[in-house]
């Protein structure tokens, strides 16, 4: 059935043949033909297809003689109604009174198929048709006979399908200017509307796409005028998208650079280009990267534009940071360190390794030119320190390591670092920065140095000796048998070398003094200066006490030689009191505030300087000397 609110395609005009052409001189042919075949009142009415005889066509007032001309037009007839006949298009004419004058096979088929009337030449056709089309129909030809020309479009049910069908009506007009019927030709146009229609949502499906990308996408002709733009760009300029199209490029005159980029690429035998531009929108200037690309064998061109001014700004601020970030660096003493935790790379700044005494390319950006310089009895600690800041046990990292440097000797530095951590709180980045702190820990170590040693001899002084005798004592009662002694030394007659030679040949006899004296110990014992002349020599882990007597007997050995003092010798000796821990009275203040008693002054000489006197200290002599 035919759909009652088909719409016209074409009011006036002839329908257009495939592909758009321009009626051809046949369809204007087989135009005439059908009015040429028009039935007149009492004439038989063949079908298409049935001999005829010449009497059957009409024949013009003036009867003319047979001649080449007649048969060249009979010949003619009838090649333009075997075209007619074998077409695929429906083909009929009707006169003034809806009589068929002529019919196809095609069109005879299909009238049947959807209406169920098999039709013939001279059948009243409207009288075919359903009373609920009959007003339509009557209305189609009856245009077409009041002069129109044109087209409608019909929607068909047929058994293999619905089915669009595009029908032209088209007045015959006779040379005298008559119409004498309709001739009417129906095209199947279904497949061509669903391609326009999968072309229409193409398009639509593209629009959505262009007008969901946040960026000015417009697209132009090669003449350089407007065939459409997104949403986003109507937006930008506050303009609606219909009134871009057919419009001349420029006609907002918001970017010449814009302009120019078009036309130069429009011409260009290039098929894609981009290009950095500026425009002015809504009274401030943006910048956009504009990216152009041909299509439609190079007959129109598309162009995007992304707003790149705020990312211009982060990168002109970010470009400003780095700027200060190098001067910085520069000008930092610090070297300073980048470890990506997720590829293990890490970034040693110049400077890092100018401390280390290397160029830039001499070291490279790895772990190993870090940890592989770290000395030996260190790098667990320092792994150990990163660990657990990267673990999230202390808030940063900070250490204090010896490092060695490229002339062999090793620096002390001090490295802070902190950790960036993601979403989940793992650490994914660390950076940090190191300080070479060789001079500090230099006077430290110095400062320690000076707090524990005599200035005058370099020796131990009284605060490290009662600190390394008190770590002694606590190893007595430790159940391993651990011995030690304790050797106290009073320096015999230095009173009178101090007074008779001075006091600088004094200060050199007691450096003198101590030097000989180190020649004298075991490794690992200690010697210390209390004071004035007074030396005290800590032996630790001994076997019994005949090892404090063996050492006092060097010691008494060595002090048979002389001094050479400023070209004088000077000869003097020790008084030696021995303490031992077996004795169980020994504490470090006794030790180091004991003096020789005077009681036993006359047993430590015997002869002018030539022995050493021993004395072996007991729980009573100690208790004599408190």
């Amino acid at each position: 059935m035919v759909t009652a609110d088909a719409a016209e395609i074409q009011d006036g005009l002839a329908p257009q043949p495939p592909n758009g052409e321009p009626d051809s001189p046949t369809s204007n042919s087989a135009s005439k033909l059908l009015a040429t075949r028009a039935i007149q009142p009492g004439m038989p009415t063949p079908e298409i297809g049935q001999e005829a005889t010449i009497q059957e066509i009409t024949i013009p007032e003036t009867a003319l003689q047979e001649t080449a001309l007649e048969k060249a037009l009979r010949e003619r007839e009838a090649n333009l109604l075997a075209l007619i006949e074998n077409t695929q298009d429906a083909v009929w004419s009707v006169d003034c009174q809806y009589r068929i004058a002529t019919l196809n096979s095609t069109f005879k088929r299909q009238f049947q198929v959807v209406y169920g009337v098999e039709l013939a030449l001279g059948t009243d056709i409207i009288s075919c048709l359903p009373d609920s089309e009959k007003a339509i129909w009557v209305d189609y030809y009856s245009r077409a006979l009041r002069g129109d020309r044109f087209a409608v479009e019909l929607h068909f049910d047929f058994p293999g399908g619905p089915a669009d069908i595009e029908v032209s009506f088209n007045p015959i007009i006779t040379n005298t200017e008559e119409i004498t019927g309709v001739a009417v030709f129906g095209r199947n146009i279904t497949d061509r509307k669903r391609a326009e229609a999968d072309l229409q949502q193409a398009k639509d499906q593209l629009q959505a796409v262009l007008d969901a990308v946040p960026g000015c996408v417009s697209w132009f002709s090669s003449d350089c005028k407007y065939l459409g733009i997104n949403r986003y760009l109507a937006a930008t300029f506050n303009v609606r998208p219909e009134d871009f199209v057919g419009k001349e490029l420029g006609f907002m005159e918001s970017s010449p650079g814009f302009a120019d980029f078009v036309r130069k690429f429009i011409v260009s035998p290039v098929k894609e280009s981009s290009v950095e531009i500026a425009a002015r929108v809504g009274g401030s200037i943006r910048n956009y990267i504009i990216v152009a690309q041909k299509y439609f064998q190079d007959q129109a061109a598309v162009f995007v534009g992304l707003d790149i001014t705020d990312r211009m700004q982060v990168e002109e601020a970010l470009r400003e940071s780095q700027e200060r970030y190098a001067l910085a660096v520069r000008g930092a003493n610090d070297g300073l360190w980048d470890w990506n935790l997720r590829t293990n790379e890490i970034y040693l700044s110049p400077r890092w390794k100018e401390m280390l005494g290397y160029e830039e390319g001499e070291i490279g950006n790895n772990l190993n030119e870090w940890f592989s310089r770290v000395h030996p009895d260190e790098l667990y600690r320092v792994k150990a320190q990163l660990n657990a800041h990267l673990d999230g046990s202390t808030e940063h990292f900070e250490s204090e390591y010896r490092i060695l440097h490229r002339d062999g000797s090793y620096r002390w530095l001090l490295n802070r670092g902190l950790a960036v951590r993601d979403e989940k709180g793992k650490a994914c980045r660390m950076a940090g920065s190191q300080t070479d702190i060789t001079k500090r820990r230099q006077a430290e170590e110095q400062l320690l140095h000076d707090a524990l040693h005599d200035t005058l001899t370099g020796l131990p002084n009284r605060a490290l000796l009662v600190d390394r005798l008190s770590q002694a004592i606590e190893r007595t009662r430790r159940p391993q048998g651990y011995q030690f002694a304790v050797l106290f030394l009073d320096v015999d007659r230095f009173k009178v070398v101090n007074d008779s030679l001075g006091h600088v040949v004094g200060d050199q006899m007691l450096v003198a003094i101590a030097q000989r004296l180190q020649t004298c110990l075991r490794i690992g014992d200690t010697i210390a200066r209390l004071g004035g002349d007074e030396f005290t020599i800590l032996m630790e882990d001994i076997r019994s006490h005949s090892d404090s007597s063996q050492l006092a007997e060097r010691i008494h050995r060595e002090f048979l030689s002389p001094f050479n003092l400023n070209g004088q010798e000077v000869f003097t000796t020790v008084s030696i009191g021995i303490a031992l821990s077996e004795s169980g009275a020994i504490a470090p203040k006794t030790c180091c505030e004991m003096q020789i008693p005077p009681c036993t002054a006359p047993k430590f000489w015997d002869g002018p300087a030539t022995k050493c006197s021993m004395l072996l200290c007991t729980p009573a002599l100690l208790s004599c000397c408190s």
